[in-house]
């Protein structure tokens, strides 16, 4: 009995060395395949043009297919004044809790949760960081993948296939039980999208763009604050990168569109239309937009009187926005910003749409 006990003992340990050891060189490999994808990032695309194509497929593994983890290089293409919506995401519940059944004479005398006042005091702080440091193996690895999928995307000639391999992944995560997968898999998505314009901007082929354009489009739609940002970026830089003001006004129209056909149906479509139209605004400057002829801030006016979240926090930032970078159109929008402003002060007790 003794020594039956003292071999399966033994056979255990061996068990868990054995895993313990395959763990590790999993680790180990993982580590060389993000260092030798760094020192690609790092080498001009001139030393190795007839390997673009195995190296992209090797890219698109680790963050698309195998879906290896959730990057953070998302937070670079992040606006800094969209702090606010991250704030008010975190903070959201905690201020409902604190503010339930309280009258507004109320609310005026009371004063913060200390918990909300000491984040407040490190905003400052957070606002001016750009990117966390990855801290797991995951993220760098895909952080370092959506890097050389940027560089190299311009490189390769079959590049709508690529997209269109990413629209068919994204939909091929449909279902309850896919709900966090999918969410990861469109933030990876919509952040190469946004590495590839910088490298992509003097590109006169337009083949690829339109099934990027319906990717991102539906991932206005999600759930997920930071796929919303994102998707909105890629969006703007997109319609920036267009040849004609024709092309930039379609896409502008489009967003305009997805609002007005969602208002009753997907309220986070909503919310990411109005948010993706300000970007187009932001990005492009008060002066060129208003050379499209598109009336942005008619549509946010309109979308405004919608008082649920979370269209009611995305149209009232995305109407500072507006303001910010309207130029010399400020003046003709002072009396609608009061109006808007004191509507949603009577209105304090939104309902919630989820």
């Amino acid at each position: 009995m003794f020594k039956f006990f003292f071999c399966h003992s033994r056979i255990t340990i061996t068990r868990k060395i054995t895993l313990k050891n395959q763990r590790s060189n999993t680790q180990v490999l993982g580590w060389l395949r993000t260092v030798l994808m760094e020192t690609y990032c790092a080498i001009p695309c001139v030393s190795y043009e007839s390997q673009v194509k195995e190296l992209l497929i090797m890219s698109v593994e680790v963050f698309c297919d195998n879906l290896v983890g959730r990057n953070s290089l998302y937070k670079e293409f992040l606006s800094e004044d969209e702090f606010a919506l991250e704030l008010c995401e975190k903070q959201s519940t905690l201020l409902r809790d604190h503010y339930a059944g309280v009258s507004v004479l109320e609310l005026l005398e009371r004063s913060a949760p200390s918990k909300i006042g000491v984040e407040l005091t490190e905003i400052r702080n957070l606002q001016h960081l750009k990117t966390l440091l990855p801290r797991d193996l995951e993220t760098c690895t895909t952080n370092v993948a959506i890097r050389l999928f940027g560089k190299l995307f311009s490189k390769y000639k079959e590049r709508r296939s690529l997209i269109v391999h990413f629209v068919r992944a994204l939909q091929s995560r449909i279902g309850e039980d896919h709900v966090e997968e999918r969410t990861v898999l469109a933030l990876n998505l919509c952040t190469a999208i946004c590495a590839v314009s910088s490298s992509t901007r003097n590109d006169k082929s337009s083949a690829w763009r339109e099934p990027a354009k319906k990717l991102l489009l539906a991932a206005l739609a999600s759930t997920n604050l930071c796929v919303q940002r994102v998707a909105a970026r890629a969006l703007a830089v997109m319609t920036r990168d267009e040849n004609t003001v024709e092309m930039r006004s379609k896409m502008c129209k489009s967003l305009e569109l997805t609002a007005q056909r969602s208002r009753s149906k997907n309220l986070h479509a909503v919310a990411g239309a109005a948010h993706a139209m300000v970007s187009v605004r932001r990005i492009l400057g008060g002066a060129k937009f208003e050379t499209l002829n598109i009336r942005d801030a008619v549509m946010l006016f309109d979308i405004a009187r919608e008082t649920r979240q979370p269209v009611r926090t995305w149209v009232l930032h995305s109407w500072s926005v507006m303001l910010r970078h309207s130029g010399a159109e400020f003046e003709r929008h002072r009396a609608s910003s009061l109006a808007l402003a004191e509507a949603h002060m009577l209105a304090l007790s939104a309902p919630s749409s989820t």
